[in-house]
């Protein structure tokens, strides 16, 4: 039987116990309440009211008596038995109006014939005006019957109400007997639950609570009864052993948990090939020795730049690659026992050492011992490597008081370090530039963003007549306070952005503007890069954008180098096959300083190629006017027109027109000018310095 059912039954028979208790006591109660009422409302009335009879007819028969002595009654006297009489008259409808049971009709009847018989005998003899004493005796007797009568019915009743209150007494006592048997046996019953729900429950649960308690203290032996039990507390005690073997697997997986976790933070602050430092716990342990040492206690760091390690994982595989860290890892330990170090990543690690002299020479002899140990052969296997190492050096506090800083100013020294140095201290002056490169790029980027780079224009004209034929398009950045900055200064920062096509594109934009202020047949000129080219997205950008500012692209000549056909050769052709089918003619810019094949010119079908200025300013040379004459020579024989760059003195322009070069550009007809100056030129007929005859 589960303690469900127990307890079920239990609460059953007491509920059945209050029950007939309730029952027996609820009668006797109802018996004890009709009694009372019975006295109250009956007994006690009716005796009320014969009392008052009878206290009314003795009241009478004094005046009566009083009457007879007198020779005349008074009228006070016959008033005052005339209001007794109609008293005694209501007092005898109320005896009729109490219930049958409680006054017998019989003794009510007599009550009321003999006082009846009274007040009518004393109300004649006060009246009458003869002798009083004529009917006195008749009015005495008559008093005494109904004296009698009224006594008799009064004994009565009294009897019968002390009947009825002695009732109700017995009743009460009983009453009294029965609340306390009830309280007797609900004391039984509460001590014998009590003493089951001791046993049952209360015992087992303490029990089962004291098991818990020490499995809370950790103690994974407590003993745990009642699993036999099959009840909830046996259903409890199976659990509160499943909750301790659940503890003891959580434990054990705890403990897992935690080895895993140190684990975890080992592997997360450690390199996984050489178990050293990486570079947050490097930090990390460079800010705690410098917190220890004080701000003024000088530090040096020393950051490694390993080359080659890349090619070794090409060359050998990466297994012969993290062999070799390994053994970089363990020559820098030997040669620095006593310092951190670290692989901060790839190729890069550092070591850093606190001393006691502000002087680098300490620094500068550990890096020679580090070099000096790197640079001998490594050998992995079959394989004997020999790699190559700088060292960037930064100190604290001079160069900076943070562990951050000092490791960012290291690996700047070795990015700001001259070529083939190989130990480079940090210099205040390399941070500078940096921040100025910084500071520049924010620049460009703004000016890209809201196109203040603005185009300029460099005339290229006939040779022989110096009319202007085209103009080429060239990048001028205005600064604040009128100062024009040229191409060689922002635009490795665009490229090195990625901004190339952005720029080219705004100044585009803005020429193509100006452009229909010129002349229909005056062509632009514009130099496209090898990046550009290879990347793919330009000619549909272009052609977006000669739709929007309504561009003849027969008017647009594309310059390219011969480097962006030889690095980028599919790319290339495929995008300056695009932009021919839009119409634009196709250039090949600085001819003669690459490697453009015959093969390139005949598929491309150059419409123009020009010749770098190196070759047109040594023209009066044997070779380079040799060299000229066969360029003008291979572009007459394809067909090509030739533009001569770099033309500077009227004596290049002269003997240009000797060889047969129909084009030339430079500073001999005109440098490069803004867009207004160059359309008042347009405007005055576009006539430019010829050659003298």
């Amino acid at each position: 039987m589960t303690m469900q059912r127990r307890v079920r039954r239990a609460v059953l028979l007491f509920l059945l116990a209050v029950v007939l208790l309730s029952s027996l006591a609820g009668a006797v109660l109802y018996e004890i309440d009709t009694e009372a009422e019975d006295v109250e409302y009956n007994w006690i009335p009716a005796i009320r009211i014969v009392s008052g009879i009878g206290d009314q007819v003795r009241a009478l028969d004094m005046d009566r008596a009083v009457s007879a002595r007198t020779e005349h009654a008074g009228a006070s006297i016959e008033d005052a038995e005339a209001k007794r009489a109609e008293t005694i008259e209501g007092l005898l409808r109320e005896l009729e109006a109490v219930p049958p049971a409680t006054v017998v009709p019989a003794a009510r009847v007599r009550v009321e014939t003999a006082v009846r018989a009274f007040v009518a005998s004393a109300s004649a003899a006060t009246a009458s005006t003869g002798s009083p004493q004529g009917g006195g005796g008749e009015a005495t007797a008559l008093y005494a019957a109904a004296d009698k009568a009224l006594t008799e019915l009064s004994a009565f009743l009294h009897e019968q109400a002390y009947v009825h209150a002695n009732h109700v007494d017995e009743a009460v006592d009983f009453a009294g007997l029965l609340l306390v048997l009830s309280v007797l046996a609900f004391l039984a019953v509460a001590l014998e639950a009590g003493r089951r729900f001791n046993r049952h429950i209360i015992g087992p649960l303490d029990e089962l609570g004291r098991a818990l308690e020490g499995l809370s203290r950790g103690d994974r032996d407590v003993r745990i009864g009642f699993q036999d039990r099959r009840d909830e507390i046996g259903d409890l005690a199976r659990a509160c052993v499943a909750f301790r073997d659940s503890l003891l697997s959580l434990s054990l997986s705890e403990k897992a948990r935690e080895k895993a976790e140190l684990e975890r933070e080992h592997v997360a602050g450690h390199d996984l090939v050489t178990g050293l430092p990486n570079r947050a716990t490097f930090t990390s342990l460079l800010g705690s020795a410098l917190a220890r040492g004080g701000q003024n206690a000088s530090t040096y760091l020393l950051v490694m730049a390993v080359d080659g390690l890349r090619s070794v994982a090409e060359l050998h595989g990466a297994a012969v690659r993290d062999e070799m860290v390994r053994e970089i890892a363990r020559r820098l330990k030997a040669e620095a026992p006593q310092e951190v170090t670290a692989r901060l990543e790839g190729g890069l690690f550092g070591v850093f050492t606190v001393g006691s002299s502000r002087s680098t020479a300490g620094a500068k002899r550990l890096a020679g011992r580090l070099l000096e140990a790197l640079d001998r052969p490594i050998v992995v296997g079959p394989a004997t490597l020999e790699l190559r190492t700088r060292i960037g050096i930064s100190t604290h506090p001079a160069d900076a008081r943070s562990a951050s800083e000092l490791v960012r100013l290291a690996e700047l020294a070795l990015s700001r370090g001259a070529e083939g140095a190989r130990t480079i201290l940090f210099e205040a002056r390399m941070d500078r530039e940096l921040r100025l490169e910084a500071a520049m790029e924010a620049d460009v980027k703004a000016a890209v963003a809201g196109e203040a780079m603005v185009p300029w224009f460099q005339p290229v004209v006939e040779t022989a007549t110096g009319v202007i034929f085209g103009v080429e398009m060239l990048a001028r950045w205005p600064r604040e306070g009128g100062e024009i900055v040229g191409p060689g200064e922002f635009i490795p920062v665009v490229e090195r952005l990625g901004l190339m096509n952005e720029l080219t594109l705004s100044l585009m934009r803005q020429a193509f503007r100006s452009a229909r202020d010129w002349p229909r047949d005056i062509h632009l000129g514009v130099n496209f890069s090898a990046s550009q080219l290879n990347e793919g997205t330009l000619p549909p950008r272009l052609l977006s954008l000669l739709q929007e500012e309504d561009f003849d692209p027969h008017r647009l000549e594309v310059e390219v180098t011969e480097d962006a056909l030889l690095n980028y050769e599919g790319a290339a052709m495929n995008a300056l096959n695009t932009l021919r089918e839009l119409g634009a003619s196709l250039v090949i810019d600085d001819f003669g300083m690459g490697y453009s094949s015959f093969s390139q010119l005949r598929t491309l079908a150059f419409d123009r190629l020009k010749i770098d200025r190196s070759f047109v300013q040594g023209m009066r040379g044997e070779l380079d006017g040799r060299i000229v004459d066969a360029m003008i020579g291979l572009a007459s024989g394809l067909g090509i027109d030739v533009v001569a760059e770099g033309v500077e003195e009227e004596w290049m322009a002269r003997l240009l027109v000797e060889k047969g070069c129909r084009f030339a550009q430079g500073f001999h007809f005109a440098r490069p000018m803004p867009a207004d100056r160059l359309a008042r030129l347009l405007a005055g007929g576009r006539p430019l310095p010829a050659p003298a005859d």
